[in-house]
């Protein structure tokens, strides 16, 4: 009677609105072929996304706002809802709002070509960062910026987002502002990575601390540069034996700001927690 009327109606409706919405998602995404071959993509495309929202709580809305973002920055209509799925779920599990975490996730599928599976995994470790650390918005984003620069770095069994959420745990633990500790780290990456490629007394340095020969140093960092990080990090607990101070150190690899220096000191005093995260 009226009910089923009036809920046909509903669905008339809902359909209509999403279809408005989806609209702006097509203007994003390009798709390969002709007219039809385009519409047959977009269509497949709808339908995957409103089958989310019946599995998500969230609306029609949010979904066609993120996959429009996703659009935006350049993911591939093949990769957009995979991309839109773990957006939402990131924004579910977390506070971090829907821009950011397009923005941020979509930057790091840039520069790590990471597929939409593993871009999942990375969002999987983020959801799991928040819920056994109580992560907040910015400790994630300090995350995502460790990982982006980490995957800048390389290194070819990097687990950019696991090693990623390594440090950025490890700086929540010691209460450094994510932000600042986030920085220091991706300074300390990039000299380390520059000396890497120059060779010299500052690579010598950096093997030395970490209490390694240097050729065996470089190999690391070839292979798990993060590890390499980290040892680095662990071994500014002994600089005596080298006769020298950790800030003496710092400073000689141009680490020498002090908001630098205090956030990687204190990841050094924490490093038994940077290698159990």
């Amino acid at each position: 009677g009226a009910g089923y009327v009036a809920a046909f109606g509903a669905s008339i409706a809902a359909a209509a609105a999403f279809e408005e919405q989806f609209v702006n998602v097509k203007k994003t995404l390009n798709v390969a072929g002709d007219a039809k071959q385009a519409e047959k993509a977009f269509d497949n495309i709808s339908k995957r996304l409103r089958d989310m929202v019946k599995l998500a709580p969230i609306t029609t809305q949010a979904i066609n706002e993120i996959a429009a973002i996703g659009g935006q920055l350049g993911v591939a209509a093949s990769e957009i809802v995979t991309f839109t799925d773990t957006i939402q779920k990131l924004t579910i599990a977390t506070n971090l709002g829907a821009d950011q975490a397009a923005l941020s996730m979509a930057r790091l599928q840039e520069i790590t070509g990471t597929t939409g599976t593993e871009l999942d995994n990375l969002a999987s470790s983020l959801v799991a960062l928040g819920n056994n650390f109580a992560a907040t918005e910015s400790e994630i984003t300090a995350a995502l910026q460790i990982a982006t620069a980490t995957a800048q770095i390389g290194g070819e069994m990097n687990q950019t987002a696991v090693d990623a959420l390594a440090f950025s745990t490890t700086l929540k633990a010691i209460g450094q502002p994510s932000q600042a500790g986030a920085t220091a780290i991706v300074r300390l990456m990039t000299e380390l990575s520059e000396a890497i490629a120059m060779g010299g007394a500052n690579l010598e340095l950096f093997a030395k601390v970490a209490g390694m020969s240097t050729a065996s140093f470089k190999d690391l960092f070839d292979i798990d540069s993060t590890k390499a990080v980290a040892l680095f990090i662990d071994g500014l607990n002994d600089t005596e034996r080298l006769g020298m101070t950790n800030i003496g150190v710092l400073q000689k690899l141009g680490l020498g700001q002090v908001r630098t220096q205090k956030a990687i000191l204190a990841t050094a005093k924490a490093s038994d927690t940077l290698f159990e995260a």
